[in-house]
């Protein structure tokens, strides 16, 4: 057996190890009763989550909010930490009890629901641009159970196979397909046009997709185009659209619609478009501050990084390509 055949089979048991070993902790985990879990379990893994990133949390908090003091920066990265401990625990419910868990604990304002009406009235689809605030995950299941329209959400694949299909298998249980991050554009319109409602997640730095510099809380940080991309190539508006923490329940929040222009020069628009979403994410994280992931290296890419990745990335969808097209011969 050569080394890369080696490594490749250590990885693979790697891979199992940790998938069954996730499993495994979920099992063990559903057979509690849900006072533990939202209890103990989820403030354990909130605790745990602060003592590894709550002090980068915090300090981004500081940056992005100078106005907001240290002591208050780290009471709220406490809360970001306490948050993001919850949502596997409201996953794993939502798993075992269904859509009727869920559905009690979900407010959605008249409002929200004029300006999807406003996006859905065009007929070329709706594209939810949402962010890693809340429960961006249950925000799916949401619009599987009372929108009309085809859900599609566009997800990165995970490395491990087992965790990919764990994570699918989740969203495909609420009625969500998946549509990966690097499959061609063409995926994403076909969905659109039947009409159909596609989810995507552009609020991180993602440096190996299109993009471009763009203020957010007053710096520079690498912004995805894509969005806007495909907003521009469909006609189908783009929507930000969130579900928020609210005592013990949720909020289902969408801000006005906003519909591409085919009268301004394509890269004008494209910027155009991706600034006003980006608005929009950053003011529902400014009401929402304990909400966000503070701990994401959200300013962390720079012109040279970003080029250096993007080139890289290229050639490896390239050289998948062409094993793809050779391995059909």
């Amino acid at each position: 057996m050569n080394r890369l055949a080696l490594k490749l089979k250590i990885r693979t048991a790697k891979h199992a190890l940790v998938a069954g070993g996730v499993r495994s902790a979920l099992f063990l985990a559903s057979l509690l009763p849900e006072k533990a879990l939202l209890g103990p379990l989820a403030g354990l893994a909130g605790a745990l989550l602060y003592r590894a990133l709550g002090k980068r949390a915090a300090d981004q908090l500081r940056t992005a909010l100078p106005e907001m003091d240290p002591a208050r920066a780290l009471l709220t990265a406490r809360w970001v930490c306490r948050n993001f401990g919850r949502i596997p625990v409201e996953l794993l419910l939502a798993r075992r009890r269904g859509w009727s868990y869920l559905e009690p604990s979900m407010e959605v304002p008249g409002k929200s629901l004029d300006h999807f009406e406003e996006a859905r009235a065009a007929g070329r689809g709706v594209i939810v641009v949402s962010a890693h605030i809340g429960n961006w995950e249950l925000l799916a299941w949401w619009g599987a159970r009372n929108l009309p329209e085809p859900i599609a959400v566009v997800g990165k694949r995970i490395r491990n196979p087992g965790l990919d299909r764990l994570v699918n298998d989740f969203r495909n249980l609420g009625g969500v397909e998946v549509i990966d991050r690097d499959d061609p554009p063409r995926r994403m319109l076909r969905h659109l046009a039947r009409p159909g409602v596609l989810g995507i997640l552009p609020d991180q730095d993602v440096d190996v997709l299109a993009g471009e510099f763009l203020e957010f809380f007053g710096r520079p940080a690498y912004t995805s185009t894509g969005p806007a991309a495909l907003s521009l190539a469909s006609g189908a508006p783009m929507i930000p659209g969130f579900l928020l923490r609210r005592k013990e329940g949720f909020l289902v929040r969408f801000a006005p619609p906003i519909f591409p222009s085919k009268e301004r020069p394509k890269k004008e628009e494209i910027l155009r478009l991706t600034r006003a979403w980006s608005r929009a994410v950053e003011d529902t994280i400014r009401n929402f501050p304990e909400q966000w992931a503070w701990f994401h290296k959200r300013w962390a890419s720079t012109p040279e990084s970003v080029a250096r990745k993007r080139k890289r990335y290229l050639e490896s969808r390239k050289r998948k390509a062409l094993a793809g097209q050779g391995g059909g011969t």
